[in-house]
């Protein structure tokens, strides 16, 4: 069917795009194991899951993977983003007066006005996640990529 010159040029741009592929999705996107239930019941324990590298537009909502200050791999969801005010105060999560109902907080009242470059996060299952709530705002420059 094919000559043996063809077979090699077919085999060649075959290679070529796979080669290419795998470039391209190394640059642009990472894949993730979810380790631990915080983002349960939306992620589970050893769910794979593919991030976007592009962090230019993460909006309230978003799904984020980020170096925490121990350099370890998080996964959190974003509730508040640059310019919004966050406030804790007992059983009270709020995000620029208006109240998260799904997320509790019994540590001391603080007020976060976010700055240019952070974000607020939050595990889905806030019973069970060590996030924003404890160690604070994370900068821009710890997210890594937004799931998809």
């Amino acid at each position: 069917m094919f000559s043996k010159s063809n077979r090699a040029l077919i085999y060649k741009v075959v290679l070529g795009l796979i080669v290419l592929f795998f470039i391209i999705f190394h640059f642009n996107f990472k894949i993730i194991v979810v380790k631990g239930s915080s983002m349960a019941p939306t992620y589970h324990d050893k769910e794979i899951l593919i991030a976007a590298r592009n962090t230019e537009n993460i909006l309230t909502n978003s799904v984020i993977i980020f170096c925490d200050n121990t350099n370890t791999v998080c996964i959190k969801r974003v509730i508040a983003k640059p310019g919004d005010t966050v406030s804790l105060k007992k059983n009270n999560v709020q995000v620029n007066n208006y109240q998260i109902s799904n997320i509790q907080y019994e540590g001391k009242e603080i007020v976060y006005k976010l700055k240019k470059d952070e974000y607020y996060v939050v595990g889905d299952n806030s019973k069970n996640s060590y996030d924003s709530r404890e160690y604070g705002p994370i900068k821009l420059d710890q997210i890594k990529g937004v799931i998809l």
